[in-house]
């Protein structure tokens, strides 16, 4: 749909931005989450920490000249995205919720530190398509 609407743009999957676990319990991790990771294995935390690094490396990472890119990810990789962003302890990832096409917008102008424009923004579709999100949430 995105090729579709943006002809100019061509997308092209890129590994770094599958679905993963971000980080796993850490010193700072409030004991709540611990349930959380009950089921999940050592090694997909590991591998799900070293995507994340790679990830924000690339796209994170200052680029010359005015670049702009469109990423469509899952909601775990664009919550470890804020979190980097905001200088926010790593496991507030799973504090974070992205609706199904929610808008997050990043920006880094050139000598500045990135800012956060907007998270989760659903303004552009219909109250009905608005899915994704807890149900105890305010839209």
């Amino acid at each position: 749909i995105v090729a579709e609407r943006l002809p100019a743009i061509e997308p092209q999957p890129h590994a770094l931005l599958f679905d993963c676990i971000p980080t796993g319990m850490e010193d700072d991790t409030p004991a709540a989450f611990e349930p959380f990771f009950g089921s999940i294995t050592e090694e997909e935390i590991e591998a799900g920490k070293a995507q994340m690094s790679d990830a924000m490396a690339e796209f994170l990472g200052r680029k010359p000249g005015d670049v702009h890119e469109l990423l469509i990810t899952h909601n775990f990789v664009i919550a470890r995205f804020v979190t980097e962003v905001l200088g926010a302890p790593a496991w507030r990832w799973m504090t974070l919720n992205q609706a199904n096409a929610g808008l997050t917008i990043l920006a880094q102008k050139q000598s500045r530190p990135w800012t956060l424009i907007t998270h989760n923004d659903l303004a552009h579709l219909a109250f009905e398509d608005r899915t994704g999100l807890p149900e105890n949430t305010l839209v």
